[in-house]
């Protein structure tokens, strides 16, 4: 039976969340439905919509407190089984928050993040000593995905904000059934460039693995430590706040297919960089450079090329992307 619940953290540890959410997805007469649904605050999930068919359900993950802050640890537990297909995206972009830059937006939160209080960091511009002058816990968000034979998740969570100071790590695991496939994205923005700001101090580490069968299809371990010289270096940001990956894991692809992703990109007058790359059963696409929107428009258009081309499916954007 499909049961959701609510629950908020408890008075002693009201500054940190350790929210979780676990959906599990079956197919039932032609139709992928959740079959079971948990949500522990702040991670809530909207009902399912099926804008194309009953064949794909689309779901939207909320975060109700309206950010990550230091000591915050979510975790996601999402399981497809046999035959599913399911979409599955965030209501809005997510935010990690660094040394009490958050207290500023509290107005514009939820009323429970007002019981948060800003914590002082002392930190140090220097690449060696970043980590350990961080006086504040980490942040961090688990993600495990189950995908069973013939199942296909789409993951496309809006872009993170990781606001300067902010000590964030993520760890995404998939796992992937024969017959599965996996078709995911991370788009990261360093500070709050509109205002200024560069991502000096702080920490960001994004740690993915897919496995099919025990055997390692793809793993990436990415890890910013903050400062002027890794945000300004051409092995780091290169002075660029925006930096993105798509994955294609579980399909074959042919070159034709690799030089259409490529293409998208050079057709266009982008001004970031990018690659495209051919995985054992997929694709990878990098993106660095200064526009969310601009890496957001590749990233849907090869989307789009791979959704028609290996799963047949129609081109319909899920409804709470930006237009």
């Amino acid at each position: 039976m499909n049961q959701l619940s609510q629950s908020q953290p408890t008075d002693s540890d009201q500054s940190r969340w350790h929210g979780s959410l676990e959906l599990r997805f079956a197919l039932a007469h032609g139709k992928t439905q959740p079959i079971h649904t948990y949500a522990k605050a702040p991670l809530k999930v909207q009902r399912p919509f099926y804008p194309e068919g009953l064949e794909v359900c689309h779901s939207v993950v909320l975060h109700t407190a309206g950010g990550m802050v230091a000591g915050d640890k979510l975790s996601q537990d999402i399981h497809l089984e046999s035959g599913t297909h399911a979409l599955i995206t965030t209501a809005a972009a997510s935010k990690a928050y660094g040394k009490g830059s958050y207290s500023a937006s509290l107005k514009n939160n939820s009323a429970s993040l007002k019981k948060l209080e800003t914590k002082q960091i002392s930190s140090s511009a220097s690449l060696k000593n970043n980590s350990a002058s961080l006086n504040q816990p980490e942040t961090r968000q688990i993600i495990r995905l189950q995908v069973e034979t013939g199942a296909c998740l789409e993951w496309f969570p809006q872009e993170t904000i990781v606001f300067n100071g902010a000590v964030y790590r993520q760890d995404l695991r998939v796992e992937l059934a024969p017959g599965a496939s996996w078709l995911g994205w991370e788009i990261t923005r360093f500070g709050r460039s509109a205002r200024g700001e560069r991502f000096v101090e702080g920490n960001w580490r994004s740690h993915t693995e897919v496995w099919q069968q025990g055997h390692p299809q793809w793993i990436d371990r990415q890890w910013l430590p903050a400062s002027e010289a890794t945000f300004s270096s051409p092995y780091g940001l290169a002075g660029q706040p925006v930096v993105g990956t798509l994955v294609l894991v579980g399909e074959a692809l042919s070159s034709e297919i690799l030089e259409q992703a490529r293409e998208l990109w050079n057709a266009r007058e982008y001004v970031g960089e990018a690659g495209v790359t051919q995985l054992m059963s997929g694709l990878l696409c990098r993106y660095r450079g200064g526009s969310t929107e601009e890496v957001r428009h590749w990233f849907t258009e090869v989307w789009q090329l791979l959704r028609v081309n290996l799963f047949g499916r129609p081109i319909i954007k899920p409804r709470v992307w930006p237009l």
